[in-house]
């Protein structure tokens, strides 16, 4: 006998299958840091933090409607300051040079 899934359920689990599997590496440090790190051992608290807001805020999320957000499209589509800031200091920019970036346009 096979019992159907409904679509609202599987949804979440393979965005959330997708996430860990891009991130794991990311996760897998930041675990090890959590757990042998005292400086950082607080971080063990923040996924049981942001599942109890996650859990107080369901009903509002439940009861939100989904509509596409034309304005974020068309921000990001356009050419702002912060882009061009971003390209004019790639040359000097850390996290720039660690993505690769060697201030070529």
């Amino acid at each position: 006998m096979s019992v159907a899934i409904p679509r609202k359920f599987y949804q979440p689990l393979l965005i959330a299958g997708a996430l860990a599997f891009v991130y794991f590496t990311v996760l897998e440090k930041l675990g090890r840091d959590w757990w042998h790190d005292e400086n950082y051992s607080h971080g063990l608290l923040i996924p049981f933090v942001i599942g109890y807001i996650l859990w107080q805020g369901r009903k509002r999320f439940q009861a939100s409607q989904t509509r596409p957000a034309v304005w974020f499209g068309a921000i990001s589509g356009c050419p702002n300051p912060a882009c061009r800031l971003v390209r004019s200091h790639r040359r000097n920019n850390i996290f720039a040079g660690a993505l690769g970036w060697n201030g070529r346009s």
